[in-house]
């Protein structure tokens, strides 16, 4: 049975190509400067407003809404990136409902994702690059995949964790799935980078990101066209640019630069900060 070192090591080929979202699975619970706080105790109101508070704190926010927004940001990066890079890298479903999961945190805000169980294991043989031994059971089809992963991922955990901080902080739900679809999208861009996984790439971004509704993700699909590509107006620039559909209001920090993807700029201001490679 694959254990949270071998999930690392499987991944290992792909680290580099994942850039910021590398090694988000913890090999161990706790590290040095670290600490373990289970995902289902943010559902607790004080508690979230704790983690909320110390982002608040971690970047002199002017306002709870800022703060949540930027905290759900640390968050989906925690979250997301591992589960999602196992599915598409590996045809491996990780069950990431909240109950079954813990956030590694370091200064107070999340880093990584700590899975309690993984002897429910399964892959979908055709995407795993190495000897399938150990695994609990075998999908027949992408969308059994699918399903199996973000059943929990989404709706098992994310959309909880939305819920709440819309109420704890009234910050709008569409800014905090935006959060969440924006860094699927940088994933996802990434991950297409790689050799021989182009087509899982595709499947599973467009299961994500661009059905208006589906099974798993319910009807409207809150990740749907949460981006958008922007052809650049000058030939200098490479590649089309990615722009959010909401503001994640990182703006308002006190001497904050503007990130590239923010929809606040004009076509000329994002040219000139992907110039500068500032990112978001």
């Amino acid at each position: 049975m694959p254990n949270h070192s071998d999930l690392e090591t499987l991944l290992a080929p792909f680290q580099p190509a994942l850039g910021p979202y590398r090694e988000r699975f913890a090999v161990s619970p706790v590290g040095d400067g670290t600490e373990l706080i289970p995902a289902a105790a943010l559902l607790d109101r004080p508690v979230l407003s704790a983690a909320v508070e110390r982002a608040r704190q971690v970047y002199q926010a002017p306002d709870l809404r800022v703060a949540a927004s930027l905290w759900n940001k640390h968050y989906n990066a925690a979250l997301l990136p591992g589960v999602l890079s196992a599915m598409t890298l590996l045809g491996v479903s990780v069950n990431a409902a909240i109950a079954n999961t813990s956030i590694v945190l370091r200064n107070g805000l999340p880093i990584a994702l700590w899975v309690h169980d993984l002897s429910d294991l399964a892959v979908y043989p055709h995407r795993l690059p190495y000897p399938r031994t150990g695994f609990a059971r075998e999908y027949r089809s992408v969308p059994d995949l699918q399903r199996a992963v973000l059943a929990g991922l989404v709706n098992g955990h994310l959309e909880l964790v939305i819920d709440r901080l819309h109420g704890l902080a009234r910050v709008p739900r569409e800014i905090l799935w935006g959060n969440a679809g924006n860094l699927c999208a940088d994933l996802y861009d990434r991950i297409a980078a790689c050799n021989g996984v182009e087509e899982a790439a595709a499947e599973d971004r467009r299961a994500l990101l661009d059905l208006p509704a589906s099974a798993v993700l319910g009807d409207p699909n809150p990740l749907y066209r949460s981006v958008r590509y922007e052809q650049p107006e000058e030939s200098g620039l490479i590649g089309a640019s990615r722009v959010r559909r909401t503001c994640c209001l990182r703006y308002r920090l006190p001497d904050s630069d503007p990130c590239y993807v923010c929809p606040l700029l004009t076509s000329t201001e994002r040219a000139a900060l992907v110039k500068q490679c500032v990112v978001a």
